[in-house]
């Protein structure tokens, strides 16, 4: 029976080891040296015991015999590997058949061991395997913590569609099969791309992003692929391309709806072969680049119409990952709006706390033609132009501009209006930029004002409490980002 370690700290992870031997004694000698190092120990004496204790219990490490009876110790690695693809793997093996073992190592084992086994080298090799194991597990915890913070802001979302999205990402990142991205103008797609990325393998190597649509046709080809030096006019050194700086990790072509079609041949070419001819060049190079291809527009429609070529963009849709545009998500848009104001209330140092139900029912309503960058940088302009703790109508008024404004809100010009409500809108309006104007004039001081207004304090707290104002965002190097307000 195993034995485990007593740890230090209750959340402690006390290391699971699979031995596997058709000899009682091997068994006995490896249970007994790894269960003294305080490791929780399982046993088996055949390959097809084993893969039932794989079936069902998560190990750290297996260590097998590389000859066994019945089915081999490679069968244990296989098995190994497809169950629990994260455990690391050691190997027994007797002198003659080192290079039995060599070959199992190809197949994913981490070391092997020789026999005879002596209690110090057995130590010695495990500890090794399981601290690697403890280093591939923290990257991939970096790497998932890279991801989550990168689906957080524009990626936020708890809609059935964002929630689709976000499965096809991690699914996707599994891999490195090639994705295109779809969807308007503003939905987020390098910020997919970039999950994409820091989910993956890839997570150590560069993300290289290239928008297509940006660069004049007679240089994207040396933007992509590099140049030799003469190639051209200008091409006074040599220089690597977009495909070689990504190598090791991955290329995000923006906008490749855009590229020429004499351009697409040669993509086409790359992808196929995975190398790269500079211009000027006929030697391929070898690049190991994944690619994440991105549109605004249905690629299918220029396939249709002969703009873009049909076997690339079969190559490029292995994975196909559609992004919702902001109207047809609405559920997020106060998600996505309050996460906003608080990133952005930190940055510029201001107060801001929360939206007016109002100001929120307006957010809701308006379509966004630009998606999420449009609902980011109307919450950026509220927060940098206004004052206050809470976003109200008139900052959204101001940041939408007033035909935008007036379409979210669904509320008609002032002249419009039966006179008495119209009167009471601007009432609100001049209020909100007295106070705001005489609060900065006297530096936040509440007497100065009353002075200057002939309201009672009474009156003019109750109105600031109103409008989410605060003596203290005026009051000079006493603001939150330190300082006057202007």
């Amino acid at each position: 029976m195993a034995h485990p370690r007593r740890a230090e700290n209750p959340t402690e992870h006390v290391p699971r080891i699979l031995v596997v031997d058709d000899e009682v004694g091997m068994l006995d000698l490896l249970r007994r040296v790894l269960e003294r190092e305080g490791y929780a120990v399982e046993t088996a004496s055949s390959a097809e015991q084993a893969e039932l204790f794989l079936a069902g219990t998560p190990f750290d490490l297996v260590i097998t015999d590389l000859v066994l009876g019945g089915r081999g110790g490679e069968h244990v690695v296989r098995v190994t590997k497809s169950t629990q693809p994260e455990t690391e793997i050691l190997v027994i093996t007797a002198h003659a058949s080192v290079d039995s073992a060599v070959e199992v190592m190809r197949e994913g084992a981490f070391d092997y061991l020789r026999k005879p086994l002596l209690p110090e080298e057995i130590l010695h090799v495990v500890r090794r395997a399981l601290e690697m194991k403890g280093l591939r597990d923290e990257v991939r915890t970096l790497r998932r913590e890279k991801a989550a913070a990168l689906l957080q802001g524009e990626l936020l979302g708890r809609s059935p569609a964002m929630l689709r999205v976000f499965e096809r990402v991690r699914r996707a990142a599994r891999t490195d099969a090639t994705v295109l991205l779809e969807g308007e103008s503003g939905t987020g797609k390098e910020l997919v791309a970039r999950a994409i990325h820091a989910e993956s393998r890839r997570a150590s190597g560069p993300f290289v992003p290239v928008n297509c649509g940006a660069i004049p046709g007679d240089l994207l080809e040396s933007e992509l692929f590099g140049h030799v030096r003469g190639a051209f006019t200008g091409a006074h050194a040599d220089r690597q391309g977009y495909f070689e700086a990504a190598s090791g990790g991955t290329l995000f072509l923006d906008e490749i709806g855009e590229m020429d079609p004499r351009l697409q041949v040669k993509l086409l070419r790359v992808l196929q072969d995975s190398a790269v001819t500079r211009v000027g060049e006929t030697r391929p190079r070898p690049v190991d680049v994944r690619i994440v291809a991105a549109t605004n527009r249905r690629l299918l429609d220029a396939v249709q119409d002969g703009s873009f070529r049909n076997d690339l963009y079969y190559r490029l849709r292995v994975v196909h990952i559609e992004l919702p545009p902001l109207r047809e998500r609405r559920e997020d848009i106060l998600l996505l709006a309050h996460a906003f104001l608080q990133r952005f209330a930190r940055a510029y140092g201001k107060g801001f706390e929360d939206i007016d139900p109002r100001a929120a029912r307006t957010l809701q309503r308006y379509d966004y033609p630009g998606n999420v960058r449009e609902l980011r940088n109307i919450i950026e302009s509220a927060v940098v132009m206004g004052r206050g703790k809470i976003i109200h109508e008139s900052h959204l008024r101001e940041a939408m501009g007033e035909e935008a404004f007036s379409r979210a809100s669904g509320a008609p010009a002032e002249w419009e209006l039966p006179f008495d409500e119209a009167l009471a809108r601007v009432v609100e309006e001049f209020e909100r930029a007295y106070l705001e104007h005489n609060l900065r004039r006297f530096g936040g001081r509440i007497k100065n004002l009353i002075q200057a207004s002939g309201l009672s304090r009474r009156t003019i707290e109750r109105k600031m409490a109103r409008y989410g104002l605060s003596r203290r965002d005026f009051v000079p190097g006493r603001g939150p980002g330190g300082g006057s307000k202007g």
